[in-house]
């Protein structure tokens, strides 16, 4: 899962998961665990009231 952590996004690699749980027909598993990244991802660059953050926190003008 990509995850901030002290102003730099890292990401992991799920690649294997994701093609095993592929194999085993669990690909909808695969779909919920990749929005659920996504939504991570988002969420670091939002607020609530829907204003973009700059990497230090702040808002953009």
């Amino acid at each position: 899962m990509a995850k901030q952590k002290a102003g730099n996004a890292q990401a992991e690699d799920n690649s294997i998961l994701y093609l095993v749980l592929q194999i085993f027909g669990l690909g909808i598993v695969n779909y919920a665990l990749i929005q659920n990244e996504l939504n991570g991802i988002v969420k670091t660059h939002w607020d609530a009231t829907g204003n973009m953050m700059n990497d230090n926190g702040s808002q953009n003008a």
